[in-house]
């Protein structure tokens, strides 16, 4: 509930950004220290970015993607995140057991794929229907654009799907 009305106030990519480097920053003190108390405040912080970006991502990828691939490109998120946990998995088991360091291994891979979407977010757009909510038309129609043409001009379906688009105000969760 909390990280919903998070989102909603600053921002899906914001928020995106912000839970990157929470993980970053969870993972950095994970694989750093082996004392208990700074393992949990560590756990701690990439527990937080987990719960932000379980909000962000799924909400950003919906209001971004064409409606025909809405449900493919939503699916990619739990899949990720599979295959991340999968892959920390296959790390810990061949280097917590056979290394003393293996634990700092596991540790720091958390942080690895959001220190890669920093390096990208400069090309990550915002979402058009928070934008209009926000009452940044101009700038939902720039991020549309992008997000559907590559910056040129709409042509009329796109066009027409952004102008229909609504943004639903907090009475209208409670009359649905």
């Amino acid at each position: 509930l909390l990280t919903r009305m998070i989102i909603e106030r600053f921002g899906r990519r914001a928020c995106l950004l912000v839970s990157d480097a929470l993980f970053v920053l969870g993972a950095a003190l994970g694989a750093a220290t082996p004392r208990a108390a700074a393992q949990l405040c560590a756990r701690s912080v990439v527990g937080l970015a987990l719960g932000l970006s379980n909000t962000a991502v799924p909400t950003l990828l919906a209001e971004c993607a064409p409606a025909r691939r809405r449900g493919l490109v939503c699916a990619t998120h739990p899949l990720c995140l599979v295959l991340g946990e999968w892959l920390c998995c296959v790390v810990g088991w061949a280097t917590v057991s056979r290394a003393s360091w293996g634990w700092r291994a596991v540790s720091a891979l958390v942080g690895a794929p959001c220190a890669l979407q920093l390096l990208f977010a400069p090309f990550l757009y915002e979402s058009p229907r928070w934008l209009l909510g926000q009452g940044e038309a101009a700038k939902a129609a720039a991020a549309f654009a992008n997000l559907r043409a590559g910056g040129a001009a709409l042509s009329a379906p796109p066009a027409a799907e952004f102008q229909t688009r609504t943004v639903p105000t907090p009475d209208d969760a409670l009359t649905s």
